[in-house]
């Protein structure tokens, strides 16, 4: 194709555009200083249907199509006539001579539009190449850098669309995420004279989006936020049809969006690849696009399928994924009731996961899933999983009711709650954003030994559950979600908190059950778990907070939009408690360490026996962002308080023993602490 040929991808630098607005990009400052984030977040409109008259109506002009097409034809044709009629005279055989005469035609057909075309951009820095050309959408050029596709200018929106080959209107585009940020993604049905095609991205670490693009701008079709995305994964991008045209975007062959549209039914084009990077230096690789053929094929069977308890009126499934020949779309649910003899379908997960509702305590139920792809195939069913629910006291809330105050079962811990919790569309959200709320349930009486429950209906900071929350006393244990990989326990505290234990290896998503048990009492077990799993624990050995109730905690980022659903708490009773298989203990050695309020921490150990006899032990103290432990005072005892500290900050400690000759015995054991903060930091967990 001619490596003599060299295009390059022009990008017709408009006004500097700095966020993709529903309708349109609005316009920037000379030097654009985008901020992507705000891009899809018009949820409220996710699916406008302007009818733009500014569109472009050039449709009649069809680009790539004339430039294959003629020459495949007559190069073949000529040659093998001529062999053909010298041959047959002489030989009296016309047979062997007509042979070549239609092999050369059925050949050169199919040669121009073949089932996909790929890239992996594995040669020298610089332009994408001569198979790649840009829309007029496009403002800045994409590159190569180190055998990946970057934006040659950050902060604009390039494009690139393969103009080596044909398809059919039927198509996709596939690109492989390097880095997480605003923004990876994938067009359809690009052309190179008309401004329009169909645009796939994945932003913010966890959003998808779905746009139309045409001459009057970018139109928000669908959005999501419900999966974590990771660097490595697969984003890709489906058209089918028309008058409507059925979008599906996919991450890692899972459907995360799909949408008909009918309004601006974009036809012919070619895949391709966009990106907009605000100075991030994002990356994709491993470019595929072509015809969607048609699916025949259904997905194989979910592996793996766990039914797991969580209290007394909701499940856990979880699976392993089908796998199928060009995607798997989302899988069954189906279940089967107590004294019932068939099964029935209670719900759809796009992923591997499904947390079924309002059961009945102390019964049983099996379930079992089958998958499902873009052409409808259903797979086989997986193998059934039984589970009981669990039976005790125990109170539950969906909040289907209507919007206002969360009802008379709920009371407000004060001063910690600083605005309110109310109902809105079904879901619990604060009233104010921007400010601590939370709620206790007052319709039972529980026992110490308690759960609180609830389902994330997104992710930020932060949303979740507290325990042993009481009327007047300012004390109560928490358990939140900050991020994907941010989760923590924290005791709230006349008017401070303590952070006491962080995790950051689980990935939460929208949907997933948040749960914290508190059980015993001096000392006070907590386990936080992710979907009825231990994920993170801490033994309180020095607040013990006895008696109150289970209740529910958002605070809210202006702009967020928090919400959580599905409520439920009680007593844990000895079938409800979860052990974990390993605890990670809040003594080192025998160092002991407590923060108290905001500025201090008190050490405390037990004595060393010596022969000598002991002269002195010396406090030593490793300082946030620091790798090394300096000396901090010295003491006699067996205590040490250490004071002038930074508010919600962590300190690790040592202590070194000294015998009455001043040699150095040994050290004790590291024990960290978090300082108590006035309110809780966005920062990442340790």
């Amino acid at each position: 194709m001619g490596m003599s040929r060299l295009i390059v991808i022009a990008c017709f630098a408009a006004a500097a555009w700095g966020l993709i607005l529903e309708g349109n990009l609005s316009a920037a400052t000379a030097t654009p200083t985008p901020t992507p984030r705000a891009t899809p977040r018009p949820k409220p409109t996710p699916r406008p249907r302007p009818t733009p008259a500014p569109r472009p109506t050039p449709r009649t002009t069809p680009t790539p199509t004339p430039t294959v097409t003629p020459t495949a034809t007559p190069t073949v044709t000529p040659t093998a006539t001529p062999t053909a009629t010298p041959t047959a005279t002489p030989t009296a055989t016309p047979t062997p001579t007509a042979t070549p005469t239609p092999t050369p035609t059925a050949t050169a057909t199919p040669t121009p539009t073949p089932a996909f075309a790929s890239d992996n951009f594995n040669r020298p820095d610089g332009g994408l190449g001569a198979n790649w050309t840009a829309p007029p959408a496009a403002e800045q050029t994409l590159s190569i850098v180190s055998n990946q596709v970057a934006a040659s200018v950050e902060g604009f929106h390039c494009y690139a669309f393969w103009n080596a080959n044909s398809f059919d209107g039927d198509q996709y585009s596939q690109i492989k995420v390097v880095t997480v940020g605003d923004w990876n993604g994938v067009i359809l049905r690009a052309k190179a004279a008309v401004d329009e095609f169909y645009l796939g991205i994945a932003r913010d670490g966890n959003g998808f989006d779905i746009y139309a693009r045409d001459g009057s701008g970018y139109h928000l079709l669908a959005h999501n936020s419900s999966t974590a995305q990771v660097p490595g994964d697969f984003l890709r991008l489906e058209a089918v049809g028309s008058g409507p045209v059925n979008l599906t975007l996919r991450y890692n062959g899972i459907a995360m969006l799909t949408y008909a549209d009918s309004t601006y039914n974009f036809t012919g084009g070619s895949p391709g690849i966009g990106m907009f990077s605000p100075g991030t230096n994002l990356r994709f690789d491993d470019w595929e696009g072509g015809n969607l053929g048609a699916d025949t094929q259904p997905p194989s069977a979910p592996g793996d399928l766990v039914a797991r308890a969580l209290g007394v009126s909701q499940v856990n499934l979880s699976w392993t994924a089908s796998t199928d020949n060009v995607g798997v779309t989302g899988y069954l649910v189906e279940r089967q009731d107590p004294g019932s003899a068939n099964f029935v379908q209670v719900g759809r997960s796009t992923g591997t996961s499904y947390n079924d509702t309002g059961l009945a305590a102390g019964s049983n139920y099996s379930y079992r899933v089958r998958a499902t792809d873009a052409a409808q195939n259903l797979g086989d069913y997986s193998a059934v999983a039984s589970v009981t629910t669990q039976a005790g006291v125990a109170a539950t809330d969906d909040f289907n009711h209507a919007d206002g105050g969360l009802g008379l079962n709920w009371a407000k811990p004060v001063p910690a709650s600083e605005q309110t919790l109310v109902i809105a569309n079904n879901e619990v959200t604060p009233d104010i954003e921007g400010a601590h709320c939370y709620a206790y349930w007052i319709g039972n009486m529980f026992s110490q030994d308690q759960y609180s429950q609830v389902r994330i209906s997104n992710v930020g900071p932060w949303n979740g559950v507290i325990a042993r929350a009481q009327p007047i006393i300012d004390r109560f244990y928490m358990a939140f979600v900050f991020g994907p990989n941010d989760y923590r326990l924290y005791l709230r505290k006349d008017g401070l908190y303590y952070d006491l234990s962080n995790g950051n290896t689980e990935t939460w998503v929208a949907g997933d059950i948040i749960r914290l048990e508190a059980s015993g009492l001096n000392p006070v077990q907590l386990t936080l778990l992710r979907n009825g799993n231990p994920v993170l624990t801490y033994t309180d050995t020095t607040e013990n907070l006895t008696g109150g109730s289970p209740g529910i905690g958002i605070y809210l980022p202006s702009g967020d939009h928090l919400a959580i659903d599905d409520w439920e708490g009680g007593n844990l009773g000895m079938f409800g408690i979860l052990l974990p298989e390993t605890q990670e203990p809040s003594m080192r050695g025998n160092l002991v360490v407590t923060a108290l309020g905001v500025s201090q921490v008190k050490l405390s150990w037990t004595a060393s026996t010596d022969n000598v006899g002991v002269k002195k032990y010396e406090v030593q103290r490793q300082d946030p962002g620091s790798t090394s432990f300096v000396r901090v005072g010295t003491t006699t005892g067996t205590s040490y308080a250490d004071t002038g500290l930074a508010a919600g900050s962590n300190y690790s400690y040592r202590v070194l023993v000294r015998d009455a000759r001043g040699s150095q015995k040994e050290y004790s054991g590291v024990a960290s602490v978090t300082t108590a903060s006035p309110t809780i930091g966005p920062r990442a967990a340790r």
